[in-house]
């Protein structure tokens, strides 16, 4: 099977993630980094093969790389992105796919130009059991749906873009198009807003909740989903099924399978075999704009 030629612009701590998978779906061939020095000793030494480019242009410019994958601040995705395409790049960027929606309409519009693949990387969409509850809800829509996240930090970015967009990506995976999405709590310590709670709506007057708490001492990921006949909760890697005779959760999946691992081979296979992404622009593009009506109407912290 062709393996393609791809290059990796951003090397801090998501992006060696990506260099260790991509490494096994790819030929990575080279990368910059503008970052520490650190960084750059450990792809020598755990990499040596991959060439250190001085300048994204040099990157660019290499007719030989098929894709280029973007894991950088969020300021930087716009021009990184737009360039990348205008060279006839493939394009896998790390959410979100930039800071606004009007920014992400030209470059689908510079996608759909050149012919090229725009891939954004909303990895909980890729985890085994995000697709486990896609399958089990296709007969049993959801009507109410609870999103709880539990971590510390990163504190680099604002929590809507940095944090909030990955639970947006499941509520639309997961339950459909949200109404009404609103802040209805905001606390902050290091940033201005670092736990936030919101309220939304969905489909025949359904109700559904988000908390993120990014000051807390556990790593903990859970969402809470009823329907008719169940309630499913996901909790960090297996899914859990409420038996009501029981009165307990028990466990009907688990697994150790890396959604990093699926999220990178479905990249591959979009430009390969042509399979349409599942985060694609118009995905995260959608969710930009649903996070920017969060941000004009947010609570005063």
């Amino acid at each position: 099977m062709k393996k393609l030629n791809l290059a990796i612009i951003g090397i801090g701590h998501w992006g060696k993630n990506l260099v260790r998978e991509f490494s096994d779906e790819a030929n990575v061939v080279a990368y910059y980094n503008r970052q520490k020095e650190s960084d750059r000793v450990l792809m020598q030494e755990q990499y040596p093969s991959i060439h250190r480019a001085e300048l994204v242009q040099a990157i660019l410019a290499r007719t030989d790389i098929e894709a280029v994958v973007i894991a950088t601040p969020i300021a930087t995705h716009y021009e990184l992105v737009r360039d990348s395409l205008r060279a006839g790049k493939h394009v896998f960027c790390e959410k979100p796919l930039c800071e606004t929606s009007t920014q992400a309409r030209e470059l689908i519009a510079l996608a759909q130009e050149h012919k090229r693949t725009l891939f954004v990387g909303y990895t909980f969409c890729y985890h085994p059991i995000f697709q486990k509850l896609r399958d089990l809800l296709k007969d049993d829509p959801v009507r109410y749906g609870n999103f709880h996240w539990q971590k510390t930090g990163s504190f680099r970015e604002r929590i809507e873009p940095n944090l909030l967009s990955h639970e947006v990506s499941l509520i639309l995976g997961l339950i459909g198009e949200p109404r009404d999405l609103r802040q209805v709590h905001t606390f902050g310590f290091p940033t201005p807003r670092d736990i936030v709670a919101l309220n939304f709506s969905f489909g025949d007057n359904n109700q559904g909740h988000i908390f993120i708490n990014r000051l807390a001492n556990i790593k903990y990921k859970a969402v809470t989903l009823a329907t008719a006949k169940h309630i499913y909760q996901w909790e960090n890697d297996r899914l859990l099924r409420y038996d009501p005779t029981r009165e307990k959760f028990e466990t009907i999946v688990e697994s150790d399978e890396q959604p990093l691992t699926r999220e990178c081979a479905a990249f591959i296979r979009s430009i390969l075999d042509g399979i349409p992404p599942l985060t694609d622009g118009a995905f995260a593009t959608h969710i930009i704009e649903l996070t920017e009506s969060i941000e004009a109407h947010r609570v005063p912290h």
